[in-house]
Order: C-alpha cells, then sequence, then structure tokens
C-alpha cells in the first residue's frame, strides 16, 4: 500500500500537484484501490488522485454529510 502511494504521489508531482493531497490521503485512496473499494469524500484532493489513478471516488455534498 505505501508504494502504491507514493508511486501516485510521483504521478501527481509529474502533474505539478503532489503538494495537494496529504500523506493520509494518498495511503487512504492507496488502501481503496487495493481493496477495490469507492473513496467517499468531502475532500477535493482525492479528485486529484483519482484523476492519475482512475479509481472510483464519489464528492459528498457537504449539505447532506451532517
Amino acid at each position: 500500500m505505501e508504494d502504491r502511494a507514493l508511486e501516485v504521489q510521483r504521478m501527481l508531482a509529474d502533474r505539478g500537484q503532489h503538494r495537494a493531497p496529504s500523506v493520509p490521503d494518498l495511503l487512504i485512496a492507496a488502501t481503496a484501490e487495493l481493496l477495490g473499494l469507492q473513496v467517499l469524500h468531502l475532500d477535493k484532493n482525492f479528485d486529484l488522485i483519482a484523476e492519475v489513478t482512475g479509481q472510483p471516488m464519489r464528492r459528498l455534498d457537504q449539505a447532506g454529510a451532517d
């Protein structure tokens, strides 16, 4: 999982976006990807990760997140 998180960070760095997602964001995304799970989130950084990984992510509506 750590290897995939690092790989994704490198892919983002190639696009100049490596500073946006945090290490926990990258680890959560890598774990979900390896387990075949969709990430439900309120954090735009997961959308950046999905752009390079192609994994399923769904941004939740903040109004409905309470």
